[in-house]
């Protein structure tokens, strides 16, 4: 999950770089074409997990937090992708404030999230003292902002 989140941000930095040395400021097809990059990204990295990769199994939602372009054309597309990931992923539903206001250069911010299952169910495990114990699934969370670097 860890590197899902910084391949897909660092991918979709660079597509924004590109983009922004072609065409400034970036349009809303621009910020559509940057957030499938990354989507693809983390697909790509879902292979890799314990269910096989389909890329239903992993929820991502990204960010271009940008100057101008993040309020005109991306606006409230912040957490884009998000709509169909289930409660559990709470990050992917936060608030996404602002990099850009806090002084940080342009960047993407990409966040995913996986349900993990436990290989051994451990609904029945009990423990010393009466105690239990009950995992089940883990949902695993990951941000990652990848700053775009434009001298």
């Amino acid at each position: 999950m860890e590197s899902a989140a910084r391949d897909a941000a660092e991918v979709a930095s660079q597509e924004y770089l590109q983009i922004r040395r072609a065409t400034d400021p970036a349009t809303a097809a621009d910020f559509d074409r940057i957030r499938a990059q990354a989507e693809a990204a983390v697909c790509e990295e879902a292979t890799l997990l314990p269910d096989g990769g389909p890329c239903s199994v992993v929820h991502a939602a990204v960010c271009i937090h940008d100057d101008a372009a993040e309020l005109a054309n991306y606006g409230s597309g912040c957490g884009a992708g998000s709509s169909g990931a289930p409660a559990d992923c709470t990050e992917l539903h936060d608030a996404w404030p602002s990099l850009w206001s806090s002084g940080m250069l342009p960047s993407v911010e990409v966040r995913v999230c996986y349900r993990f299952d436990t290989i051994i169910p451990t609904a029945d495990l009990r423990l010393p003292m009466g105690n239990g114990i009950n995992l089940g699934s883990v949902w695993l969370q990951r941000d990652r902002a990848f700053a775009v670097a434009d001298y």
